[in-house]
């Protein structure tokens, strides 16, 4: 009796893990990256609905997909971010009215870990590390249960 409870608690510990994974994933990567904001006055000519502007920090990984938002004080702008220029650091912002000045507003995740360079290679890492030892300790148990050691 005693070896089956001892295997139920090691698999409601792995299930337990397992729920809880993506959100250990997702603190991971908030560890990984800093969030930036800024803001840009710009300018659209006639005919023209895009504009580049220079971030002050490289943006995380060199993708526009870790540009959390683009935001613009003119009603009809939509504004995306479409094409990041590692070389400068410049942004493509599309989606833009003609002829207009505008408060853009750009945030963006960067680098957070630049102070630790080692760390930043090792920590994508540690949630897989976090979960084999806990499957591993969770076998343990189970196999030291069933061989009577406990």
């Amino acid at each position: 009796m005693k070896n089956v409870l001892i295997a139920v608690i090691a698999l409601f510990g792995v299930i337990f893990l397992i729920l809880l994974f993506p959100s250990f994933i997702t603190s991971v990567e908030d560890t990984q990256t800093d969030s930036r904001t800024e803001g840009f006055l710009q300018t659209t000519a006639g005919g023209v609905t895009n504009t580049s502007v220079t971030l002050s920090q490289d943006l995380w990984q060199g993708d526009t997909l870790f540009v959390t938002s683009v935001t613009s004080d003119v009603a009809n702008d939509n504004p995306i971010a479409s094409i990041y220029t590692v070389a400068n650091n410049a942004l493509l912002v599309i989606g833009l009215e003609a002829s207009q000045t505008r408060n853009l507003t750009v945030k963006y995740l960067t680098d957070g870990l630049e102070q630790f360079s080692g760390m930043g290679q090792a920590l994508p890492v540690f949630p897989l590390i976090a979960l084999f030892a806990v499957i591993a300790i969770s076998l343990g148990a189970v196999l030291n249960a069933f061989k009577g050691g406990g």
